[in-house]
C-alpha cells in the first residue's frame, strides 16, 4: 500500500478541525495535511507552508 503524500503547514490562526469539532488548532502548532487539504486552509489564511514547496 502506497504511503499517502503529506505536506507541512504552520497555524497561523485558530480554528476547528472540519473533520473532527472538538479538535481546535492554535496558532503556532504545525499540522500534516494530505496536500488538497493543506492548500484549503491556506488559502483561507488559516496556516501557511512549514516546508518550502517543490
Amino acid at each position: 500500500m502506497a504511503e499517502k503524500k503529506t505536506v507541512s503547514v504552520k497555524v497561523v490562526a485558530k480554528f476547528r478541525d472540519k473533520e473532527d469539532l472538538s479538535v481546535v488548532h492554535e496558532a503556532g502548532e504545525v499540522l500534516e495535511f494530505e496536500p488538497e487539504r493543506a492548500q484549503d486552509v491556506v488559502e483561507r489564511g488559516l496556516a501557511e507552508y512549514a516546508d518550502p514547496i517543490g
